[in-house]
């Protein structure tokens, strides 16, 4: 069996597993991606060291991805998007090269882009180098999607974390990733997202949040039957810092999460089992649940 079917036997929860990182850059790269992305691939020299340089400039919450659209192989230009998330409001832009090696030279902050990005970006994970999940199930997913959102809405990209959660999905600037989307959930999760709505049953977490608060944020999602985006406001964690604070609709209310042993699951095809984590979350003294 691969990873992704293991860890669905297994009954693996999605909650609490999204990457963590507040900014993204996402380059379009058209020739194949090696497993290390920029590490591997053939871009110039100039241009792989200023990847390097904006993800340590980022202090560990920057992520790079190569991004591509197979009907783009002889686009006369290379697009770069640039995405920081945030609690209250988030900034998403994009920027046109006429070559890639201009990168080297670009001004990254989201504000210089004479084109910000006003529609949900879906990136659908289909890098096949890192594990065949992603690329026998992210592909079909990203055909799919792109007959259900406008054209330039929804890219391939690199490694997004979780092989075993195949396929998987971060849409920005949200920052919302999911996992286990397959083509038949496509038109469906296409449309909550157009509605700024989560996706419950495909929810991962927001990609700002540590694995603790992603899982309280989906648990109170679930009480309430929540998908609103905006119907959800994390506050700040409380007491010894187990005990997480959330902006509600019916009022601020306070979660306690507890970590557990989940079951063990390969986190990629062909590796061993490993350990995984399950959160317990108490609200106002009684269970509501595991993620």
């Amino acid at each position: 069996m691969s990873c992704s079917e293991l860890s669905a036997a297994s009954l693996e929860r999605l909650g609490g597993t999204a990457t963590r990182a507040s900014r993204w850059l996402l380059v379009e790269v058209r020739e194949a991606w090696g497993r290390d992305v920029v590490a591997d691939g053939s871009l110039p020299a100039s241009v792989r060291e200023r990847l390097v340089e904006w993800a340590s400039q980022s202090g560990g919450d920057g992520r790079v991805l190569f991004v591509r659209k197979p009907e783009r192989r002889a686009a006369p230009t290379f697009a770069v998007f640039v995405a920081h998330v945030g609690e209250h409001g988030s900034a998403f832009a994009r920027f046109e090269l006429e070559r890639i090696e201009d990168l080297a030279a670009l001004d990254l902050d989201p504000g210089r882009s004479p084109e910000p990005v006003a529609v949900p970006t879906l990136l659908v994970c289909a890098h096949g180098r890192r594990d065949a999940c992603c690329a026998r199930l992210g592909v079909p997913l990203y055909e799919a999607l792109r007959g259900l959102v406008e054209p330039d809405a929804v890219w391939q990209c690199s490694h997004l974390g979780g092989h075993r959660f195949a396929g998987n999905v971060l849409a920005l600037p949200h920052g919302v990733m999911l996992g286990r989307v397959r083509p038949i959930d496509a038109a469906r999760v296409a449309a909550e997202l157009a509605a700024d709505a989560v996706p419950l049953a495909h929810y991962r977490g927001r990609v700002i949040h540590a694995p603790a608060v992603q899982a309280a944020e989906l648990a109170i999602r679930e009480r309430l039957g929540e998908a609103r985006l905006a119907a959800l406001r994390y506050l700040g964690p409380a007491g010894d810092g187990s005990r997480h604070r959330f902006a509600t609709p019916i009022g601020e209310v306070t979660l306690a999460v507890d970590e557990h042993d989940g079951p063990l699951v390969p986190p990629s095809c062909g590796g061993r089992p490993e350990p995984t984590v399950r959160f317990a979350v108490r609200w106002e003294g009684a269970a509501i649940g595991e993620v």
